[in-house]
């Protein structure tokens, strides 16, 4: 059985995330790093970005309490991760090209799929790259305008 040990993520404030976990890989603010069990007690602080846990031997992303509460679409969890996290849009043909932290980019991929734009044909998410893809330019401006937006934090459409 792997070894488990405690993860505790805080805040002045409160306590964020506390579980059994195999290992962590999360994005401080010298550079991302990994732990696994027996490693040295470590208070670090951490930048903007995804923290990822292994829990049972599955690798999934630890979203923050804020991500997870009261959810009603997937539209407000993309403004949410466009709020918080620093992105550069680009055009290549027919492809929005978005660029973010390592580590972010499948979260605004599965945030980007959880809200159904119809104008969006598809999306292919790297570490730092997703790649948006639309049947036509007219798709790809409207979609374009409506993420600058988002990041802005407005909600007209």
């Amino acid at each position: 059985m792997p070894t488990l040990f405690p993860l505790e993520l805080v805040t002045p404030e409160r306590l964020l995330f506390s579980e059994q976990v195999q290992a962590v890989r999360a994005p401080g603010v010298e550079g991302s790093f990994g732990v696994l069990a027996h490693h040295a007690p470590l208070l670090t602080e951490l930048t903007v970005g995804l923290i990822k846990v292994t829990r049972e031997g599955t690798a999934a992303y630890a979203l923050p309490p804020r991500l997870i509460e009261a959810e009603t679409s997937g539209e407000d969890r993309l403004r949410k991760l466009l709020l918080d996290l620093p992105i550069e849009i680009h055009e290549a043909g027919l492809l929005l090209v978005v660029r973010t932290l390592p580590g972010s980019a499948h979260a605004i991929a599965a945030a980007l799929d959880r809200a159904r734009w119809r104008e969006v044909a598809g999306s292919v998410a790297g570490d730092d790259t997703l790649f948006v893809a639309f049947p036509d330019r007219g798709s790809l401006q409207r979609i374009k305008r409506r993420l600058v937006r988002l990041t802005e934090g407005s909600t007209r459409t």
